[in-house]
């Protein structure tokens, strides 16, 4: 017969990925003055970290609609 798993697994494997989540960093890069924000690294553009998707993805919107470029 196979062994059988432990029935703490599932729930460790479940800490570790919601521990990885949070421990997630999100990165947008900005240039001010040419007023561009760019999902990929940009040489002169500042970097900016955000601890979700959510929280990047509004503060680009924002941006947007307020005239910056989206790239």
């Amino acid at each position: 017969p196979m062994p059988s798993v432990p029935t703490f697994l599932p729930e460790a494997i479940t800490d570790a990925m919601e521990t990885e989540e949070k421990e997630k960093v999100y990165t947008l890069w900005i240039d001010w003055s040419q007023r561009v924000v760019s999902f990929e690294k940009a040489e002169g553009f500042a970097e900016l970290r955000y601890s979700s998707h959510e929280e990047m993805f509004r503060f680009a919107i924002e941006r947007g609609n307020e005239g910056f470029a989206i790239q």
